[in-house]
This record gives structure tokens, sequence and C-alpha cells, in this order.
């Protein structure tokens, strides 16, 4: 079951985990699932069950593609 925590996580957790990897080195990317925070919904009326696993599959698939990174950690 995928839950959805509120965008910045509790009490900002997740931007400064992120900056505090993003300092020490580590590539990051923090980004919002379609229809939460700054991003568009989806009109393709997909669960987000469904929706959330693709958009992940696609974040990585581009930093694949564009950065040449082959390993991640999604949390």
């Amino acid at each position: 079951m995928l839950v959805s925590v509120h965008r910045v996580g509790p009490g900002r957790i997740y931007v400064r985990i992120a900056r505090e990897l993003g300092g020490d080195g580590v590539r990051v990317l923090r980004f919002d699932f379609s229809g939460i925070g700054d991003s568009a919904a989806r009109h393709d009326h997909l669960g987000f069950d469904k929706s959330s696993i693709a958009e992940a599959q696609e974040a990585m698939d581009f930093l694949h593609a564009t950065r040449g990174i082959e390993h991640f950690l999604c949390f």
C-alpha cells in the first residue's frame, strides 16, 4: 500500500535530508507526484497506487538517460 505524506514531509524532513545528502555530494532528486504540491494533476484517471510507481520509474529513467545513474534509493 502506498501512502502519500505532505510533500515536504513531517517537519520538512525530506527537504532537510535532500539538502544534507546533496551537500555531501550525493545526487538527489526530490519531486512531487502528480496532483501533489505544485505538480499538475494527471488526466488519465490512473490511481495513485499505479501512477506513483510509473512516475518514480520515469524519474529514474530520466536520471539514467541524462546522468548515467544506475542505482537508486527511494524513500
